[in-house]
């Protein structure tokens, strides 16, 4: 996805910082794919850390100034999936797949297909410039949580 999408994405959904829970529907399932991705709970694929450089800066500014594209994966027909942002985090960063717009919890409607994986385009609105975000993946009543370095390394000092 080009800083162009990102940004109208961006644009879209971050007059404020990430509040309530949006749905993404089987409508917005992409032809693009996760590549050099991570699987997590067997059913949802992530960029590596490594692939997600320094966002870009919005024009318009706002509470969450930046955005990086990121494609997500999910396993098709895998029901209750969910990611989300801790609550202390959502000042910090929020979630915008498909067409979700600025959320602190995105769920994926359970999609049917020809394919084994359902890619949606999006990615994630950020404060700062570079931040190690924490994500909470949820399939069914099984959870984890993974961080994933944007614009700069977990484990690194801030920049």
């Amino acid at each position: 996805m080009g800083a162009a999408l990102g940004a109208m994405l961006f644009a879209a959904g971050a007059a404020t910082a990430a509040t309530s829970p949006g749905t993404v529907g089987c409508d917005e399932v992409t032809a693009a794919r996760v590549d050099g991705a991570r699987v997590l709970l067997e059913s949802v694929v992530l960029p590596k850390p490594a692939e997600l450089e320094a966002p870009s800066r919005s024009a318009d500014g706002g509470p969450l100034p930046y955005f990086r594209a990121a494609r997500i994966a999910i396993r098709t027909g895998e029901p209750d999936v969910a990611v989300s942002i801790p609550q202390g985090w959502r000042h910090r960063v929020a979630l915008s797949w498909g067409r979700t717009g600025s959320a602190s919890e995105v769920r994926f409607a359970t999609c049917a297909g020809a394919g084994e994986w359902s890619v949606y385009a999006g990615g994630f609105q950020l404060a700062r410039r570079g931040d190690c975000v924490p994500l909470v993946v949820r399939v069914g009543g099984t959870s984890t949580t993974v961080r994933l370095g944007i614009g700069r390394a977990c484990g690194r000092s801030r920049r």
